[in-house]
């Protein structure tokens, strides 16, 4: 199977005309064509329907991309706080939940999926979340890559997707998010930094990206569990089952390269 990557801000096909990005309600007739054309995509990748559940009349937001006019991209975003995690415990309060994000594939490697989820992010600022959690699965690799690169951090699988060896999921702290808005640098500096600040010291909870070498032995957010004692971390052969249809050991080992 041939899947799209994912392009840099700012990339487009020569011709791309003008995206608008629009809240619909939840019978918008675009939103459930995309909604369906989603899940049928995702059981053709896993050999079988998402056995997840959504249900778009109690999300918070149903958001549609148009491309001159045209719906190209959909995602969803839902309230989880205080819910059942599957891990015997409950989200915590002010979290929502990224669903169906889905870009049809005549128009993907444009941006939109990044245009739906920056359009998410703020409506999940502006109804008071603090925290996004999202789940996607390893034969989507596309979707991986673009998590990473909006700054998600590989989490425990939670909810009905808990120990299920093909899932991945990730979540976004979106105060870190509204500290790096444009003009919070400015107001921080208008307000002077806070009692026992030291100049120059990184601010809490900030993400730092460095590259390590492949068999590096420290991976504290490794999305993978392993379950053997005395095996190396982040291999084929760790937890993930027998390899299956369409997966690759190659891309096996590129996943837990990007997860470190």
């Amino acid at each position: 199977m041939t899947l799209p990557r994912v392009l840099p801000d700012g990339a487009r096909h020569p011709g791309a005309g003008a995206v608008t990005v629009a809240t619909v309600p939840a019978d918008d007739a675009a939103a459930e064509r995309l909604r369906s054309r989603q899940q049928a995509e995702l059981a053709v990748r896993y050999g079988e329907p998402d056995a997840g559940t959504f249900t778009p009349e109690a999300a918070l937001a149903n958001v549609v991309v148009r491309d001159h006019g045209e719906p190209v991209a959909f995602v969803a975003l839902r309230d989880v706080s205080g819910t059942p995690d599957g891990r015997g415990g409950v989200h915590p309060a002010r979290t929502g939940e990224v669903k169906c994000l889905y870009v049809e594939p005549a128009h993907r490697g444009r941006g939109h999926a990044r245009t739906a989820m920056r359009a998410l992010h703020e409506r999940a600022v502006a109804a008071g979340l603090d925290r996004l959690v999202l789940e996607t699965g390893t034969l989507q690799p596309e979707s991986i890559d673009l998590y990473l690169s909006l700054g998600y951090v590989p989490i425990e699988s939670y909810g009905h997707y808990a120990g299920q060896p093909l899932s991945r999921c990730f979540a976004l702290d979106l105060r870190t998010e509204r500290a790096a808005a444009p003009g919070s640098a400015d107001r921080q500096g208008a307000a002077g930094p806070g009692p026992g600040a030291v100049a120059g010291a990184p601010v809490a909870g900030a993400v730092v990206l460095r590259a390590v070498p492949w068999r590096t032995p420290t991976r504290p957010h490794c999305a993978v569990r392993c379950t053997r004692p005395r095996r190396p971390c982040c291999t084929p052969s760790s937890s993930r089952g027998s390899t299956p249809p369409g997966a690759s050991r190659p891309w096996t080992r590129a996943w837990a390269r990007t997860s470190s």
